[in-house]
């Protein structure tokens, strides 16, 4: 069973582009008050040159001219005392405009220094701090994902990510599931970063952050469900993985995906299951997965429906298997091809319905006039039955057919259904054809057929005596004509 990050760092920017949106709808005050902290009653003031400074930003901003803003600012923050409340509001502007021309990366710096000004003299109120801290967290996080990024600078925004997300817990009075899901997050990616190397025990404090996440909401977001299973997944435990994807593909029962890898999850419980029983229910778990899709117009492509064909077969379901082959090439909600209706054939062959069976590779044949293979297996089934001279005959026509993978083995069949039919000279060309081939070098029986068959034709033609314008020649292997008191023992070969 395979996870893909990359779906989660789809839904890491979505949530993080909703929520910086969200940010940058809001204004700062000019003057606010710090609260929860002991500075509760002072209030802090821009100086002079940088509120009249951010009066001419103003219009730029208006305007959404972000690169002249931001320039504006940078002169602004030149003149700005170090650690000062004109420090803090002048990072806050330009982390703002840059997020909104969509420089994500270079947002980062001013927002640390917000966050990092906030934390040491709480110029603004707890839940801006707060709010503006979990941003921050996921602005490190998303730079960590960033393409062609180099392992250690990976690790340092894991790192800051990290720090920052356990900052908004431990200082909230109040966490929201938002911020157990967002230190979730960092967790896990922290800990796949090397894919041939996970770290479990990261993994495992991962799991833990995001059942608090879920345990804090009576209706979770989808992407906490789907995180969850993430990591279950790379701990092995498909059990509760299957669990959670029964929970949605109930909630959202047109997603595709998802009742893929419900399917994928009971076909690999069912496989690593070693009790008989066991593993026939979660055979039963899978079928029963697609055809609920299907009736949902879900998992319905030629590939999907014969992999439920492939599922019965699993379970010994043949009626069921030549049913639902019969009924998909006929519609084409199965691929026509030869293999499918040879799978047919042999379903009906383990419920004894051979002469089905031939029925429906002489239906194949219509398809695929030039497959010689079709042929030799209805020969193969009539010679199962006892017919053997129809066996004799489509064996023959297999060969004639051609666009056969290992021509020997029919060469080696005709040779014994020949010999059994009593067709000696038949049986004797087919046996050197045979030894032409791997297969009939490899067949421990033929040459003894091809001695017996030689046999036959001496003692045949022995009996039958010379023309009339020849002497009678004994049979081969005797040097002398034998005693007219005494006729020779003539022992008939064993029909194989």
């Amino acid at each position: 069973m395979t996870f893909f990050p990359a779906h989660f760092a789809l839904a890491l920017r979505r949530s993080h582009f909703a929520l910086l949106a969200l940010l940058c709808s809001a204004v700062l005050p000019v003057v606010t008050r710090a609260q929860g902290s002991p500075k509760l009653q002072e209030r802090f003031y821009l100086s002079d040159p940088v509120s009249e400074g951010l009066g001419k930003v103003k219009p730029l901003e208006a305007a959404k001219r972000w690169d002249e803003a931001i320039a504006m600012i940078d002169g602004l923050i030149k003149i700005a005392a170090p650690n000062s409340y004109d420090l803090a509001n002048l990072s806050y502007y330009k982390f703002l405009y840059l997020t909104n021309k969509n420089d994500y990366t270079q947002a980062i710096e001013p927002l640390e220094t917000v966050v990092t000004l906030c934390e040491q003299f709480h110029y603004f109120e707890i839940n801006i701090e707060l709010e503006l801290t979990q941003n921050l967290a996921q602005l490190c996080l998303l730079e960590s994902q960033a393409k062609g990024i180099k392992p250690e600078q990976q690790k340092l925004f894991y790192s800051k990510s990290a720090h920052y997300a356990e900052q908004m817990i431990q200082r909230s009075p109040n966490p929201t599931a938002d911020n157990y899901f967002t230190y979730t997050q960092v967790l896990y990616y922290s800990a796949v970063a090397v894919p041939e190397k996970i770290d479990m025990e990261l993994l495992k404090k991962s799991q833990v952050q995001a059942e608090k996440a879920l345990l804090m909401v009576t209706h979770p977001k989808e992407q906490f469900w789907v995180m969850l299973n993430g990591i279950l997944m790379l701990q092995s435990d498909y059990v509760r993985c299957g669990e959670i994807f029964e929970l949605l593909v109930k909630q959202y029962p047109n997603n595709k995906t998802y009742w893929q890898q419900l399917q994928s999850i009971y076909v690999t419980l069912g496989l690593n299951e070693k009790d008989t029983q066991k593993a026939l229910e979660y055979n039963l778990r899978t079928i029963v997965t697609m055809e609920r899709a299907q009736a949902l117009g879900q998992l319905n492509t030629p590939k999907d429906n014969f992999f439920l064909v492939a599922q019965y077969y699993n379970i010994g379901q043949f009626r069921q298997v030549s049913e639902l082959l019969q009924a998909g090439l006929k519609n084409g909600s199965i691929e026509n091809v030869q293999q499918n209706w040879e799978y047919m054939a042999e379903a009906y062959q383990r419920i004894n319905q051979e002469l089905k069976a031939i029925e429906v590779l002489k239906e194949a044949e219509t398809y695929f006039p030039k497959a010689g293979s079709l042929h030799f297996k209805i020969a193969q089934i009539y010679s199962g039955i006892d017919n053997q001279e129809q066996a004799y005959n489509e064996a023959r026509k297999a060969l004639e057919v051609g666009n056969i993978e290992k021509p020997g083995e029919i060469y080696c069949s005709l040779t014994y259904m020949a010999y059994n039919l009593a067709k000696y000279d038949e049986a004797l060309v087919a046996a050197n054809k045979a030894l032409e081939y791997p297969e009939g070098k490899k067949d421990t029986q033929i040459l003894q057929v091809k001695r017996a068959t030689e046999n036959a034709i001496n003692e045949r033609d022995f009996l039958k005596g010379p023309p009339p314008d020849q002497p009678q020649q004994p049979p081969a292997g005797q040097n002398k004509q034998p005693d007219p008191k005494k006729q020779p023992e003539i022992k008939q070969p064993k029909s194989l």
